[in-house]
């Protein structure tokens, strides 16, 4: 009878550790969740989302400061040339950004100092764990790219610091502001992909976001 006790006391303390350790990992999923970014790229007219770092649909132009709020610290940072242009790398996951700033730094700062300064021109994702919503994701031939965004735009050459060859998976259609258009409106890309070897290499948003 002792021994019969004793074996069930054994048997309850046991799975009360599996319960507890349940609970641990659940509670530790959910806060992964909760902290972690997830790797879904997407846009529409009104907005661009890279993971949890909206870029369009906001108040305000979003800045390098706000990336460092949603990423962590990047990976480097460095000026290109002008102390208003330089380029962040997040290379654990797979991002870059373009930044600058049509406003100009105080004397002895640059963009990388001076991240509220600074906006994001343009993002990259190249990391194989990013996807869009449609399923499309890093690594993925043109023929799935096709088949889940038929009327994706082929961009053979580059535009500015638009990458190619490239595919407009989301383009909308804009009044042209900058007055050398061919026409009163133009379509441009919200987010494209980029393909080399038939594969897709990398997801852009041209963002445009420079401030003053």
């Amino acid at each position: 009878m002792l021994q019969t006790s004793r074996n069930r006391l054994i048997l309850a303390l046991a799975l009360a550790v599996v319960f507890a350790a349940i609970r641990l990992a659940m509670a530790a999923s959910v806060s992964a969740q909760g902290t972690g970014r997830p790797f879904t790229v997407s846009a529409g007219r009104s907005f661009q989302s890279l993971g949890r770092l909206e870029l369009r649909r906001t108040r305000h132009s979003i800045t390098y400061a706000d990336a460092i709020a949603v990423f962590g610290k990047p990976s480097s940072c460095r000026v290109r040339g002008n102390p208003s242009i330089a380029l962040a790398r997040w290379r654990s996951i797979g991002v870059r950004l373009r930044l600058a700033t049509l406003g100009g730094m105080p004397p002895g700062k640059n963009g990388c100092t001076a991240p509220r300064l600074i906006h994001i021109e343009s993002a990259i994702a190249s990391d194989g764990r990013w996807h869009t919503t449609a399923g499309l994701r890093i690594g993925d031939s043109v023929a799935d790219l096709k088949s889940l965004y038929p009327n994706a735009r082929f961009q053979r050459q580059p535009r500015g610091s638009w990458p190619a060859p490239a595919y407009w998976i989301v383009q909308v259609r804009e009044r042209c502001v900058i007055g050398i258009c061919p026409t009163p409106y133009v379509t441009v890309p919200r987010l494209s992909a980029r393909v080399a070897a038939g594969r897709v290499v990398e997801f852009f948003f041209p963002v445009g976001a420079q401030g003053e």
